[in-house]
């Protein structure tokens, strides 16, 4: 009796799972309907933007699609002005970065009459001109 019993329960338990997988490709293929519909429905929507395949659009349509084109140009103006604004920015900086560098390395007079204090004394007493040394 065990036996039959554990017969009738892999059996009924087997077509259950047979069923299963039935029940997961027509899902499947449900999910592929709707992907593929959206994807054609995406390319007709680039093909528009782009300018292909305008003639059956309506009024409403082509309003819409004038409506985009301008908020999409909105936004790539306002990237490309931002990008250019950071770089201007980051140029001002390695700008004054160099000019703070190139002050602390020019020639500063005051620090040459100081170390060479006979020079200047020469200079003072008019014996030998600063130039000829």
């Amino acid at each position: 009796m065990a036996g039959t019993l554990e017969k009738y329960q892999r059996c009924r338990y087997a077509t259950l799972e047979a069923n299963q997988p039935a029940k997961d490709t027509q899902s499947s293929y449900q999910e592929y309907l709707k992907l593929k519909a959206k994807a054609e429905a995406l390319q007709h929507t680039q093909r528009n933007l782009l300018g292909e395949e305008l003639e059956h659009l309506s009024a409403k349509e082509l309003d819409q699609l004038e409506h985009q084109l301008d908020q999409t140009l909105k936004q790539i103006r306002s990237t490309k002005t931002q990008f250019l604004l950071d770089q201007l920015s980051d140029l001002q900086k390695k700008l004054n970065d160099s000019i703070i560098n190139a002050g602390r390395s020019s020639y500063n007079p005051s620090v040459t009459n100081q170390a060479n204090p006979a020079t200047s004394a020469e200079n003072a007493n008019g014996i030998i001109p600063g130039w000829m040394l």
